[in-house]
Parts: C-alpha cells; structure tokens; sequence
C-alpha cells in the first residue's frame, strides 16, 4: 500500500478530510495528515519535507498555509526538490487564490472547487499511477473504431465502479446487444483508476479454469479447490483497487466485490436478473462479406477459436498464413465489421458484436496440432502460450476423440506450462482427466505417466500439495 503524506493548514482540515476519505478507498494509499503548526512549521514550504520518507507528498496551498509573499528563498528547498525531479513526487491542490511560484502548476497540480468531482477523479488517477503495474497483466484494452453514444451508460458505470466501489451488472438477454463493448470500452476509457484491469472471459469454459485464470492475474498460486481458489480471489479483490472484468458469465457470479472493499467487479451476462444497464438487441446484425481468399481462410480458422479472445496467431497457424499476411487479414475482418482488436497490440481479436461463426469441422486437427505445436515451445514463449490457454478445452474434447496421440502430447505439455506457471490446479486437473480417460482405455503406460506426475502434486486423497516459498514470487501484492 502507498503512503501519502498530505500537509495542509489547520483551516483547509475539512478539505483535507475529504481528499483523504477519496484517496484511501479510490487509490488504496495510507494517508498522514499533517497540519501546520509551531512543531512542524507555519507553512507548507517549511513542513512539506515532513514527507520525504512517504511514497508521495500533496500539500494544501491556501492563504493560511503558504508564505505571505511569494519569495523564492522562502520556497528554495522545495523548488529544488521539484525541479530536479527527486522522490517522492510532489503534488498541490490550490484551494483559494493564494502566492506561490508557477513553476508548481507545471505538474501535478490541482485546483480545488465547489463540485470537485472531476479534481478528485483526476488525482485520483495520479496517486493510482504510483503503484507498481504488474508484467502479468496479459494486455491493454485497444480502442472500439465502432463504438459511439452510450455517454449515459458509460458514466452510470463511472459512478459505480470509479467513483464508487463494488459489483455492477451490464445485462441483456440478446446476444450481440453489446455488453462486451461496454463493458471494453469503460475498462479502457477508465483504466487508469484502478492498479490493474484484469479481464476474463467466462463463456462456456469450466469453473476451475475461470477461477485459475483469475487467479493468475492476481498473483495467486492456484491451489486448493476451484471453490477455495475463489474464495481467495475474493479476499484480494475486496483488498486491493483493482478492477475485474468478466465477460459473458452464464451462471452464477464465481465471487462478489462488496462496496465496502477496495475493488470493483464488472459482470456481463445474459442471464435475467438485477444490473445497472440492460441493453436491448441490435439490429445491425453483421454478416461476413465476400472476401479475398487469405481472408477467407482466416475467417474459416478463426470458427475453431474462441469467439471471446483468440490469439491471431494460433488462427493463422491454422490457417496456415505467415504472420504479416495474417495480420491484414484480421485488419481487413476488422474494417468490415466482422472482428474487433482486443489488444493495443494487435495480437489478440474476438468476433464483433452480433457475429456468429459455425465451427469449420474439416480443421479441428490443425486447431489441436497448432496449439500442440504452440504449448511444445512454452518455455520460448511463454507470453503468447499463455494467450492460448483457453483454447485447450474444446481442442482436448476432439482430440481425446479423435486423435489420442495428440491429446496426450496437448495434455502433457499443457501440464508442464501450468505448472510452471505456479496454476496447480489447473494442471493437475488436466492431468487428472487424461488419468481417467486412459483408464477407460486401458492405456497401462499412460495411466503410469500421468500417475507418476500427479505423485509430485497430490497426496493420496487427492489434495494439491502446498508449493515451497521462496525463490520468485509471482505475486501482485
């Protein structure tokens, strides 16, 4: 947690007050409230380096809390600090006209007024970007080319979840009514107010990959019961101002963000009940466009994705398209309507709103192999292989079907990756399924394999063990 030292006059207390109740719920930042006085100083000139050994310093400048003439000498120090750009980072909030060098209105300056709202919201956004970000973090939200109006609704959830804290809803029972969009185009206009954005997309996926997914984000070894993890989550959320997306939930919500917390949860569902917005179907259903061949066959790839989030480079391994060729491609899908960039970077794309795709059947084994291919070189690049994850359901569903050798290699890789990545539960849940399919099948050395690694996982009931501290930790917090 930040510290923030904030100096003020004895008559600005209530202003200080206020900023203070703001700052520690909407910045998760611990406060000292200095006043001006004999012991410390009779301005924030000379009290301000009371701060020095916090994390940032505010002060109150106000006619009762600076020098009566604006004298440099009477400033020195703290201009110094200013201008050489030392730590902790300074920053003002002018509540009354008052003297003061200029040069503090070059940065980080305030002005105070009767409807602070948005000054409150604008430090706010300066004390939140003090926290460390974290590298696990998988992506930034890339800006919607298509999305227009909703001013209404986007400050309804600014209320809620910036200004506010807690768990909001964006329903609607039609699919392609833009919930997804909404809740996107909040995350990015809004980000900034939060430690970290954390999206997840929910769907069909099963409810230990939903909870080890969240838990990765966070920083939390996934171990224990999906139900357990959960209730960790949970905990860290209600700790810390983060804000967590979950995209198309379709049963119950997997945790609650109470207001009295730090964190905000944002949920997008079809399923009827209460929310904060109710959007209503579109009538602008899309519908794909003649398209040039590379376009076609990346169109025809993307139908064995996940429609959510997929990785433009699993679809043009399946499409067998080099990468740039790819890349025009999904911009070409893009323009037309069809796909919509959920990445800064381009590397990561979902099926617009109101755009349906029927699996192509013909490519499920190069959807499977790909991700094979992908999951083998893990530890080359772990950044993209964590962008697929998602994928191994519907691929493992085929392939323990219709090609073992590929489910048991997909299987055992995805193991190694998982594991690796501190998510236990994922991976010995995985491993777990191959344990019992094998057995079905009386596949004698693969019940041995999976057997042997899942040895070094559970105990003999079947509890995950507790992984060894020490080393590097993942952890956000």
């Amino acid at each position: 947690m930040l510290n923030l030292f904030l100096c003020c006059a004895p008559g600005d207390r209530a202003i200080a007050q206020t900023l203070a109740r703001r700052l520690e719920g909407g910045a998760e930042c611990r406060i000292t409230l200095e006043e001006l006085g004999p012991a410390v100083g009779s301005t924030v000139a000379e009290a301000w380096d009371g701060g020095v050994g916090n994390d940032a310093i505010l002060l109150l400048l106000s006619k009762e809390a600076v020098p009566e003439r604006a004298s440099r000498s009477d400033w020195a120090a703290l201009l110094a600090h200013v201008e050489s750009n030392e730590d902790p980072p300074v920053a003002c909030v002018i509540v009354e006209d008052c003297p003061h060098p200029a040069i503090l209105e070059r940065r980080r300056f305030f002005r105070w007024s009767e409807d602070p709202l948005e000054m409150l919201r604008a430090l706010e956004r300066w004390v939140v970007s003090l926290h460390p970000r974290d590298a696990a973090t998988p992506f930034s939200l890339a800006p919607l080319p298509g999305f227009s109006g909703q001013d209404e609704e986007l400050e309804k959830l600014r209320h809620a979840l910036v200004d506010c804290r807690g768990t909001t809803v964006i329903g609607g029972k039609a699919a392609g009514s833009g919930k997804t969009w909404l809740a996107h185009e909040f995350a990015r206009r809004h980000g900034a107010h939060f430690r970290d954005v954390l999206w997840i997309n929910c769907g069909d996926r099963p409810s230990s990959m939903i909870a080890g997914e969240i838990a990765w984000q966070l920083g939390i070894a996934a171990e224990g019961t999906p139900e357990s993890l959960l209730a960790t989550v949970g905990v860290t959320v209600r700790s810390h101002r983060v804000l967590v997306v979950l995209d198309d939930v379709r049963g119950p919500a997997p945790f609650d963000a109470p207001p009295e917390g730090l964190g905000s949860l944002l949920i997008t569902t079809r399923i009827s009940g209460p929310c904060l917005v109710d959007l209503k179907a579109r009538k602008d259903a899309k519908r794909a466009p003649l398209m040039e061949e590379e376009a076609e066959r990346l169109w025809r790839a993307i139908s064995l994705c996940r429609g959510d989030g997929f990785s433009l480079e699993l679809a043009g391994r399946v499409a067998g398209l080099p990468g740039p060729v790819a890349l025009e491609s999904a911009g070409w899908l893009v323009k037309q309507g069809l796909l919509d960039s959920l990445d800064s970077g381009g590397t990561v794309f979902r099926l617009a709103g109101g755009v349906s795709l029927q699996p192509e059947e013909a490519l499920r084994w190069r959807h499977a192999e790909a991700l094979n291919e992908f999951f083998l070189d893990w530890r080359d690049q772990p950044l993209l292989v964590r962008k697929m994850i998602a994928e191994l359901e519907a691929a493992l569903n085929w392939a323990v079907l219709q090609d073992w050798a590929v489910a048991v290699q997909l299987t055992r890789r995805a193991f190694l990756f998982l594991s690796s990545e501190r998510r236990r539960m994922e991976s010995a849940l995985l491993m777990n399924r191959l344990l019992g399919i094998a057995r079905e099948r009386r596949d004698q050395q693969v019940v041995k394999d999976c057997e042997w690694e899942l040895s070094w996982f559970q105990d003999g009931r079947g509890d995950i063990y507790r992984p060894a501290e020490g080393g590097e930790q993942m952890s956000l917090f």
